[in-house]
């Protein structure tokens, strides 16, 4: 109600909400039958709890389940927890905390375990599983194999995944890319490039969430300070079109698909969006997702 509000007159486009799940019990699940039938169906979980964010593996299980026999689907930020912790305490021992030590914070086996994990959870309920922002190879191998299995996962990826790498981190102004979860090396770079071209990658998002020089400047010493965030909407298509159609990395239809028609279609905004067609909406919808 709260974000209705905030966009109530201001909105110069069409939009609409995800939820997010931070615990799961019986008011949780009668909110989510709710927000259903209010027309919200996509709910998002945080696999790396934070607190006040404490959603486990049984209540992902569950989520999973309830949601996917309402027809909704489950987006998962897919990174493991308690290995990522671990990983910031034996950096702290070490005192390594500056930002070009962030990416042994969070290693591709802290994504590639929770996307397998979330996968298992995924086809032992029968749910519909969308993971958000998918940065390393082994993390989509994992979404490719599940497909091959008839598994309902689905996954997305982001320009800052296909264009950026770690090296970035070692620059001066390396606490600017900071991000969770961070971008990763050029093979993986690569690798999504190829998950985007088989069909093994379904769209492309932004995970817009930016912040100023002045507020991420405080991760310079200790990447812990975050903010963690990258900015997206307004370069995201842009950087698609140059980078995937003009160097012939994707073809001028698939574009389309991984940023309109997939995602109208796996959010039930097709064919209102996502189309050109007699009844479609004339504003083809260019997927953006907003982290807020």
């Amino acid at each position: 109600v709260r974000r209705k509000r905030d966009a109530q007159g201001k909105a110069v486009i069409d939009y609409s909400f995800h939820a997010q799940i931070v615990g799961w019990n019986s008011r949780v699940r009668k909110e989510v039958r709710k927000l259903v039938q209010e027309g919200i169906p996509s709910f998002k979980i945080f696999m790396p709890a934070t607190e006040g964010w404490m959603v486990d593996d049984a209540g992902l299980f569950y989520a999973l389940k309830e949601v996917g026999g309402l027809g909704g689907m489950i987006e998962v930020h897919a990174e493991n927890g308690p290995l990522i912790n671990a990983n910031v305490n034996e950096l702290v021992r070490e005192k390594k905390l500056s930002v070009k030590y962030f990416p042994q914070s969070r290693p591709n086996l802290v994504e590639g375990e929770a996307v397998s994990r979330a996968i298992n959870l995924a086809r032992g309920s029968a749910g519909r599983l969308y993971i958000v922002h998918l940065t390393t190879r082994e993390g989509l191998e994992a979404v490719r194999q599940a497909k091959k299995k008839k598994i309902q996962v689905y996954a997305e990826t982001g320009p800052q995944y296909l264009l950026l790498d770690k090296e970035y981190f070692k620059g001066k102004n390396g606490y600017l890319y900071l991000a969770c979860p961070p971008i990763k090396s050029r093979e993986d770079n690569r690798a999504l490039w190829r998950g985007l071209r088989d069909g093994s990658i379904d769209c492309i998002g932004t995970d817009h969430c930016a912040f100023l020089g002045k507020e991420k400047v405080r991760a310079k010493k200790d990447f812990r300070k975050g903010p963690y965030g990258l900015p997206g909407v307004e370069t995201s298509f842009p950087l698609l079109f140059t980078e995937g159609y003009r160097k012939k990395r994707l073809s001028l239809e698939r574009l389309v698909q991984l940023t309109s028609y997939n995602p109208a279609r796996l959010f039930g905004l097709y064919p209102r969006k996502g189309s050109i067609a007699v009844g479609s909406d004339a504003d083809p919808v260019s997927y953006t997702h907003l982290t807020l």
